[in-house]
C-alpha cells in the first residue's frame, strides 16, 4: 500500500555511471543530502524477470540518494550487465519530492539504453501535479482508516479503494 515509482534499464556504457552521479550529485545538493557511491564486488540483488523472481549474486554498481526522510532511498544498482530494476515509496513525502525524482529520472533517461518508468502517483505518464497530489490523498486516507483499526479487517476498505480498473487486476477479482 502506498505511492511507489518503479524504475528499470539497462545502461548504454559504463561511462554512464559518472553521468548519472553527475545529476543525481545535482539534486542531492538541491535536497541538502548526499550521493553515496555502491562499489560491491560480491553484491546480490532481487529482480522480477518475466513474472520470476530472481536472485543476481556478483558486483554491483551505483549510487542511493535520500531526498527526503519520508521517503525511500532512490537507489540505482546495477548488475554487471549495466541492468537495473528499483522502486522508491513516496507517499509520506511532500508531493515536491515525488515530482523532482520523476524530474531527475528524466534527465537520466538519455544514459540509458531504455527507462522503463511506472509511476503509481500518474506523473511520470502525465505530469499532472493535481492527479499525483489526488492519488496521494487517497493512499493517505487508506492508510489512516487502517491505523486507527489497528490494521484489522482492512478487506472492506481495500476493495472501497480499488477502482474497477484496478479489481481487474486484482487476483482475488480476475485471473488476469
Amino acid at each position: 500500500m502506498g505511492i511507489t515509482i518503479h524504475y528499470a534499464g539497462k545502461l548504454r556504457s559504463r561511462e554512464g555511471l559518472a553521468a548519472l552521479h553527475a545529476i543525481a550529485s545535482q539534486w542531492a545538493a538541491r535536497w541538502r543530502c548526499e550521493v553515496v557511491d555502491i562499489d560491491d564486488p560480491a553484491g546480490e540483488l532481487i529482480r522480477v524477470h518475466n513474472g520470476q523472481v530472481c536472485r543476481y549474486r556478483g558486483p554491483v554498481t551505483g549510487l542511493a540518494v535520500l531526498p527526503h526522510a519520508d521517503a525511500e532511498p532512490f537507489l540505482l544498482q546495477f548488475d554487471a550487465d549495466l541492468h537495473m530494476q528499483q522502486s522508491c515509496k513516496t507517499q509520506f513525502a511532500p508531493p515536491q519530492v515525488h515530482v523532482e525524482i520523476i524530474g531527475m529520472l528524466r534527465e537520466m533517461a538519455p544514459c540509458f539504453e531504455a527507462l522503463t518508468v511506472h509511476d503509481e502517483g500518474g506523473y511520470w505518464e502525465t505530469g499532472d501535479r493535481a492527479h499525483l497530489e489526488d492519488r496521494l490523498a487517497e493512499c493517505r486516507a487508506l492508510i489512516d482508516k487502517v491505523a486507527a483499526h489497528d490494521g484489522a479487517l482492512i478487506a472492506p476498505w481495500v476493495e472501497d479503494a480499488l477502482s474497477g480498473k484496478d479489481r481487474l487486476r486484482d487476483p482475488r477479482y480476475s485471473p488476469n
